[in-house]
Formats: C-alpha cells, sequence, structure tokens
C-alpha cells in the first residue's frame, strides 16, 4: 500500500485483480465460444449416443443455419446457441428442416 498525501493506493496483484473482475461482472453471462471439433465433442459429452454427425455440423455451419464468428482461419460457435438450436426451442415447429 502506497500513501499519497492523505489518499491511501492499494496495489493489487493480477490475481486480486481477476477475482475482482470476475465478482464484479456475474451479472451478466460469457458466451462460450467453441470451433468446430470442440463444440461436436461437447455435443458428445451430453449424448454419447448421438447420432449427429460432426460433417452435419459442418454443413449447417456452411449453409449458415448457425452463426459462427470467423477468427483467423476458424469458425467459432456459441456453444449454448448451438444447443438452443439443436434442441428446436426457438424454432418454427411447423418448418421443416433438413438437415
Amino acid at each position: 500500500m502506497q500513501i499519497r498525501g492523505s489518499v491511501f493506493i492499494k496495489q493489487y496483484s493480477f490475481e486480486e485483480k481477476k477475482r475482482d473482475y470476475l465478482n464484479n461482472n456475474n451479472s451478466t453471462p460469457k458466451p462460450r465460444m467453441r470451433t468446430i471439433p470442440k463444440a461436436y465433442e461437447e455435443i458428445k459429452k451430453i449424448d454419447p449416443d448421438t447420432s449427429f454427425s460432426m460433417r452435419a455440423l459442418r454443413r449447417m455451419v456452411n449453409n449458415g443455419e448457425i452463426p459462427t464468428i470467423k477468427v483467423a482461419s476458424k469458425n467459432l460457435i456459441n456453444l449454448d446457441l448451438l444447443l438452443e438450436i439443436l434442441s428446436c426451442q426457438n424454432y418454427n415447429m411447423d418448418a421443416t428442416y433438413v438437415l
């Protein structure tokens, strides 16, 4: 701790700054961004017997059915959004989707 005049200035370590940042920013959820192979691994963890393939996931990304963010040569997928799309929670159930 340093004293400048009558003002105390606390010097934080990196870990203290990180802890304070994480404690103060819990109100907004952080997106869980994954590459296509990692997103597929997460799906397999949730349902080991799934019939959904990595090829189908890549095709959905290439067709624009799943929004991605391009970083360098990688497409990043928001995992929570992907699971929501695959579970058809917010999709029009009257429409026919071909995967």
